[in-house]
């Protein structure tokens, strides 16, 4: 019922796109700026998926403790995987809250604007966590190595090869077996 009234009122603009698709089964487009009043049970897939596309900046409605999630500092207990995966991607901030009577019918949770900027220029390390957890599908052996070749492409390196990169594992000794050996103890 939306569509027609949204098309109305961006016809003007050559630059905007409506989709109305379901977030999480679509192919996201290639955009530079996302706008939407996402649908709450989807907030932290969509973010799994938002990790893939490369834009610039997000202005979406999410809940209340979302968006805290999303933005609470490392060495907070609140901290969480959610929190070091936004972080890791995007600067994020609360840009202010949205008043229950906004909405209709009225949802029984707070809801905030929250306001997501790509990070950019990381450095080695900051690239190499990125497609680490881009990657996390795959075997850590592989994983690292696709890793360390998107870094050393990104931020400038001598890895940026699958011969190099594993040579650079070989050299550090890596065994995959005590990471994980590790990481399960953790």
């Amino acid at each position: 019922a939306l569509f027609g009234a949204l098309n109305k009122e961006t016809a003007e603009f050559e630059n905007v796109e409506i989709i109305i698709a379901d977030a999480l089964k679509t192919k996201l487009p290639q955009f530079d700026k996302l706008v939407s009043n996402l649908p709450y049970q989807i907030c932290e897939a969509l973010m799994q998926k938002l990790i893939f596309v490369n834009f610039k900046s997000a202005v979406v409605c999410v809940p209340e403790t979302f968006a805290k999630a999303v933005c609470v500092k490392e060495g907070k207990k609140e901290y969480s995987r959610l929190s070091f995966t936004a972080q890791a991607f995007f600067d994020a901030k609360i840009a202010g809250e949205i008043a229950k009577d906004s909405f209709c019918p009225k949802p029984r949770t707070k809801s905030v604007v929250l306001k997501l900027a790509a990070k950019t220029r990381l450095g080695f390390g900051g690239y190499l966590i990125q497609e680490l957890l881009r990657h996390s599908d795959k075997k850590l052996k592989n994983a690292l190595r696709e890793a360390i070749i998107f870094a050393s492409h990104n931020a400038g390196g001598n890895f940026g090869t699958k011969r190099a990169a594993r040579a650079m594992l070989k050299s550090l000794n890596f065994r995959e077996e005590l990471l994980e050996k590790h990481i399960a103890e953790l």
